[in-house]
């Protein structure tokens, strides 16, 4: 899944899947997290961009991550 910004001149892009074993994150400049699907992402007191984070999981989430 993509976003594009045309006024910053920026594309998002998203990639959603299934850990099937463990994986060490290796941070970069920002600490990384894994967070559950469950997880409240229209929490505004958490997560910055007035429930855009949201929006962008349950979209993510209406296609099926089972193997094809």
């Amino acid at each position: 899944m993509d976003l594009t910004y045309y006024e910053q001149n920026f594309v998002l892009e998203i990639y959603v899947g299934r850990l099937h074993e463990k994986v060490e994150l290796v941070e970069e400049v920002n600490q990384l997290v894994w967070l559950e699907q469950t997880e409240d992402f229209a929490d505004t007191a958490r997560f910055a961009g007035e429930k855009n984070i949201a929006h962008i999981v349950n979209m993510a989430l209406k296609y099926s991550m089972e193997k094809k």
